[in-house]
């Protein structure tokens, strides 16, 4: 707020449109803590699920690493990776970094949706975490298949359903910033490492150990980085 002429960004958006008394300072304080929880908690959450669906399906590692090697001269984050972007979208799909959906607020008159009536200035949202384990929206909900993002689209049989960062005008403002984090650190990481489980490691204990507060919460696992010889 003391900066002149400081480059327009998404806290100065917020300063220009909040009234400046106290109450307005409170609303301040409480968005930038919500702001940087959203913009680190829910990559480094996203991250660790996609590293653990990579240890536990090693054959992907090892695909995401060629992919990347032989695309290492021209690429950068902010263009997809086939198979890169299949692994990030399918760990996503399955365990979002965020379970419950966003609020909103239906319209004073309501409004239908499948044929099922929901009345004026009512509270809903869609939790993504149940919605994309419907198999309604996706074959074989419950098992990690990458493929449905490439060759198998028949898998996704409602693509709409996706929606890890929300939609419409209140979607996350920050989506193509974690996609292009997402890309950089998991593409960096496999190009030089294997990530490696303890003996006795059970899979099924640890997913089923993710807790749901405002974030997902994985449960504390160590694993190893081995730099690839090769």
């Amino acid at each position: 707020m003391a900066l002149k002429d400081a480059e327009p960004d998404l806290i100065s958006h917020l300063i220009t449109n909040t009234p400046d008394n106290a109450s307005g300072r409170e609303l301040l304080y409480g968005e930038s803590r919500l702001i940087i929880s959203a913009g680190s908690e829910t990559t480094s959450t996203a991250l660790t699920f996609i590293f653990m669906q990579l240890a536990t399906h090693p054959s992907y590692m090892r695909a995401i690493r060629k992919e990347h090697r032989e695309n290492s001269a021209e690429y950068h984050c902010q263009r997809p990776l086939p198979l890169l972007d299949a692994v990030i979208h399918e760990s996503m799909r399955l365990w979002p970094s965020v379970f419950f959906g966003a609020q909103r607020i239906t319209p004073p008159e309501g409004l239908t949706i499948n044929n099922h009536f929901i009345p004026g200035n009512m509270i809903i949202h869609m939790p993504p975490f149940t919605i994309n384990r419907d198999a309604r929206n996706f074959a074989d909900p419950d098992s990690f298949i990458p493929e449905r993002w490439t060759e198998r689209p028949e898998l996704v049989l409602n693509k709409s359903a996706y929606n890890p960062f929300s939609t419409g005008p209140y979607n996350c403002a920050g989506k193509g910033l974690a996609m292009m984090e997402l890309r950089s650190v998991v593409g960096r990481v496999v190009n030089e490492f294997d990530v490696i489980l303890p003996e006795g490691f059970v899979a099924e204990t640890y997913w089923e150990g993710i807790k749901d507060h405002f974030t997902a919460g994985p449960p504390k696992q160590l694993v190893q980085f081995v730099r690839v010889k090769e």
